[in-house]
């Protein structure tokens, strides 16, 4: 892979928010609520930042385009 900033979506829960905005197992997690994600420990740190919020907006890489979600919990 060629792009190394971001973490890889590998395990993603059926009844979990994430599959509600559409993300996918392969997805690039790029940015949560405009925070840059490039590695695992960028993204447990903005996911414990958005804990007591009742959305999120996700840069999600997928192949060679890239959108925005909103995962709501």
């Amino acid at each position: 892979m060629k792009d190394t900033e971001g973490v890889i979506v590998t395990d993603i829960s059926p009844e979990g928010a994430a599959v509600d905005a559409g993300i996918k197992t392969g997805d690039i997690i790029r940015e949560i609520n405009g925070q840059k994600i490039l590695d695992l420990g960028d993204y447990n740190t903005a996911i414990k930042s958005i804990k007591d919020e009742n959305s999120a907006v996700f840069l999600v890489r997928r192949g060679k385009y890239s959108t925005y979600v909103i995962v709501k919990r």
